[in-house]
């Protein structure tokens, strides 16, 4: 029941990372971690040159959670990228990651007050997690962040869970899946499903469920899981979902040199 439970977080965790409510019987648990502010005054620099990429520092946070008698019961780690500059857009994309880090350290909580809850009589328990990022695309004018997660409740292994999110640098708006193929939604569907069927059948070294293939046809979307590389789009499915936990995360990747003509994005194909 326990991997169950582990198993959906990691393929919600995806969607709601901006807006999360936590229930109110929560009241015995404390947490502490530093209110991050936004200078109103600060300067905005005039958007009339391109952005092409952009210079990114880490800033990384520990919280810790502890019950009421001051027991720790979570400790969760947080990796948060800052992009140098000023520009409204860049301003734009510091700020989602600054809400998303409150969002995710609360959603940490419910988590953590949810395990102890459930498995008591494991008094040393203590839910860990740790998200970290990697940036996967960062040239014309488009920026892509990858961050990876591993959240562990007690058992034989944690969870690992993706968080993927690509930016307009000179906007600040986040690229949709729609934005970056010319394709209807049911074309995107059979070209995600064509990809991975065509990984299945390289991958002799793997194996996947008996409805691997369907359960991507079934779910593949505008709303699919994605990140840019430099070579192209890729696409993953959890662990669980497509091929047993030792098999991670199973990818299929759309290159640009072979799909330049539904590619919406003449940058990316360059």
């Amino acid at each position: 029941m326990k991997k169950k439970k582990m198993f959906l977080r990691a393929s919600l965790i995806t969607i709601a990372c901006a807006a999360l409510t936590l229930i109110g019987s929560c009241s015995n648990i404390t947490i502490a971690f530093a209110t991050e502010t936004t200078n109103a005054t600060q300067d905005i620099e005039a958007t009339t040159s391109v952005t092409d990429h952009v210079t990114i520092k880490d800033n990384t946070s520990k919280k810790i959670i502890k019950n009421k008698k001051g027991k720790k019961i979570g400790v969760y780690k947080f990796h948060k990228p800052v992009l140098e500059g000023n520009t409204a857009a860049i301003l734009t994309i510091n700020n989602f990651y600054k809400e998303q880090r409150i969002a995710q350290i609360k959603l940490f909580k419910a988590d953590a007050i949810q395990t102890i809850s459930e498995f008591q009589e494991e008094n040393n328990i203590v839910v860990t997690d740790e998200l970290t990022y990697e940036v996967t695309y960062n040239k014309n004018g488009y920026l892509c962040i990858l961050q990876s997660g591993y959240i562990y409740t007690g058992g034989a292994h944690g969870m690992p869970y993706r968080i993927a999110h690509t930016f307009d640098l000179n906007t600040g708006k986040e690229v949709l899946l729609k934005d970056v193929f010319q394709l209807t939604e049911k074309e995107m569907t059979l070209t995600i499903a064509r990809a991975f069927n065509k990984m299945f059948k390289s991958d002799t070294e793997s194996t996947y469920w008996d409805d691997a293939l369907k359960t991507v046809k079934k779910t593949a979307n505008f709303s699919s899981p994605f990140y840019l590389t430099d070579k192209g789009v890729c696409f993953y499915y959890s662990p669980y979902d497509l091929a047993c936990y030792a098999r991670g995360f199973v990818e299929a990747t759309l290159h640009y040199s072979s799909n330049k003509d539904i590619i919406k994005l003449p940058a990316l194909a360059e």
